[in-house]
């Protein structure tokens, strides 16, 4: 009976350490396509994007933010965050969203990335 208990003792706390470890290193998470930084790392800057778009990372001539998306304010985020840079919102379609500056256009993808954070992504020549 005392063989037992132990067993059983180990077994819950193995399966408590491993459930924390899963949810510390947000495994469960969707991949991200970016390859620069950890679901952990994005996760934590999103939940550090209330009321702003945050930066992720530069990757293949690509910026990539993210903002909580709070029914829809995220995109209503961005489009602040691009017209404190001089950019003006034009329209919509679909997961793209359209900005122009001088004559010149600018598309920012966006992307759920969990039902709680969207990714927007655009070149990285322009738009910051």
């Amino acid at each position: 009976m005392r063989l037992l208990k132990k067993w059983i003792i180990s077994f819950i706390v193995l399966f408590a350490a491993l459930a924390g470890s899963l949810f510390y290193s947000k495994i469960y998470y969707p991949d991200l396509p970016i390859e620069s930084i950890t679901k952990r790392e994005a996760a934590a800057k999103g939940e550090k994007s209330v009321r702003k778009v945050t930066k992720l990372a530069e990757e293949n001539n690509t910026v990539w933010y993210v903002a909580q998306m709070e029914q829809g304010k995220g995109y209503d985020l961005m489009k602040e965050k691009m017209a404190e840079s001089g950019w003006s919102f034009i329209e919509q379609n679909g997961a793209g969203f359209f900005f122009e500056k001088g004559g010149e256009t600018l598309i920012v993808n966006s992307q759920m990335w969990t039902g709680k954070y969207v990714l927007f992504s655009l070149p990285n020549e322009r738009g910051r």
